[in-house]
């Protein structure tokens, strides 16, 4: 939400309390949009772009509300936006793959660790 809106200084919020409010999203193909687009039959987007951070200044901005994963109020902070928890049945799948005939490099094999041993007990509450 932008800071100046009326639902922003809640922690949570129902889909249905979001119609009719104007939407900032990713173009057709991104999973933000995807997701727009299924729990938001109606939404009226005024303003849809390719980067994420990008969507997040327009939010703060206050041209509408957006979708955004709880990961993103921890690694970067700004621009300010009022972050609510939308109740609805929401769950992403990461998945991380890797040839098992090709070399890893160490970088990898460290990557695929800490990513692994990291959203093993990961709970997305941001």
């Amino acid at each position: 939400m932008p800071p100046a809106h009326t639902l922003a200084r809640r922690t949570r919020v129902a889909v249905g309390e979001l119609a009719g409010e104007p939407f900032v999203t990713t173009r057709p193909g991104y999973w933000q949009r995807a997701l727009t687009d299924r729990l938001f039959t109606d939404a009226v987007i005024v303003c849809e772009g390719d980067e994420p951070y990008a969507i997040r200044g327009l939010v703060s901005a206050g041209v509408g509300i957006g979708l955004m994963p709880a990961m993103a109020r921890r690694l970067a902070p700004d621009p300010p936006v009022g972050w609510l928890h939308l109740d609805a049945p929401c769950r992403r799948t990461l998945s991380l793959v890797w040839r098992t005939d090709a070399y890893r490099p160490a970088a990898a094999r460290a990557l695929t660790d800490f990513a692994a041993g990291y959203f093993r007990t990961w709970t997305g509450d941001g």
